[in-house]
């Protein structure tokens, strides 16, 4: 009823974006895109700032979650020349990185990006800063290069705890885990999977959930136990299918 009967454009605009973002997250996939273009539409009608990096920003977190990775880049290229909104400036480059990596679209990780970990930390956005860490980490273990993601989490992993934000806490374990096994290390691997499991125990099929499963699952077909691994691996594909 907001979206469609309110008298103020600038509600109506930014309640069309926060729409969107639900029905995706309903998995109304069609709806989403459909809501998220009519606001798309109003852009240029809409001098606010505020509301103007809103709809910018479920734009490319839309495009990146549907795997559209330039297109999120587009809109995250977008919000950076927007004028105000300072936390979108944040949140636009978690986005960027995280489509970056799930898009292959670089070699190896920018330089850049230790200078945003640093300025969204000052700006309050901590969370944002260290889950754009994890997608370093990410390109990394890519390149087998398991220690720098070790030597990396490491000198964040304290403050990340005292955070106590469940995803980010379940990202770095899941990675831990993942770079552990890398290294040979596998009981290390293996706790690193269980808490990454455990991070974030309301939301069945989350990610640090896939990445926890996958992780135990190679661990016991390497070891040769079929049970284990069969068992790890039906909970794997669950999440998986569910994330």
């Amino acid at each position: 009823a907001l979206r469609d009967e309110g008298k103020d454009p600038v509600l109506r605009f930014r309640a069309g974006a926060t729409l969107a973002n639900a029905l995706y997250s309903a998995r109304r996939y069609r709806e989403a895109f459909e809501r998220l273009n009519s606001a798309l539409d109003q852009l240029p009608q809409i001098t606010d700032p505020e509301a103007r990096a809103q709809v910018l920003s479920v734009a490319a977190q839309l495009y990146s979650m549907a795997g559209q990775a330039e297109l999120a880049l587009e809109y995250t290229d977008r919000i950076f020349r927007e004028p105000g909104a300072d936390w979108a400036q944040c949140f636009a480059a978690r986005i960027r990185y995280d489509s970056i990596e799930r898009g292959s679209l670089a070699a190896e990780p920018d330089p850049a990006l230790d200078l945003w970990i640093r300025r969204c930390a000052e700006q309050g956005e901590e969370v944002l800063g260290n889950i754009m860490r994890i997608s370093r980490a990410r390109m990394l273990l890519r390149r087998n290069e398991y220690r720098a993601v070790i030597d990396d989490l490491d000198s964040a992993y304290a403050r990340v705890r005292q955070l106590d934000f469940g995803l980010l806490t379940g990202l770095f374990e899941a990675t831990y885990a993942e770079a552990r096994r890398g290294l040979g290390d596998d009981a290390r691997a293996r706790k690193h999977a269980l808490a990454a499991i455990a991070a974030m125990p309301t939301a069945p099929g989350n990610e640090p959930m896939v990445h926890g499963l996958r992780t135990l699952y190679l661990l016991a077909k390497s070891a040769g136990d079929v049970d284990e691994a069969l068992k790890w691996y039906e909970q794997y594909t669950a999440a998986d299918q569910a994330f």
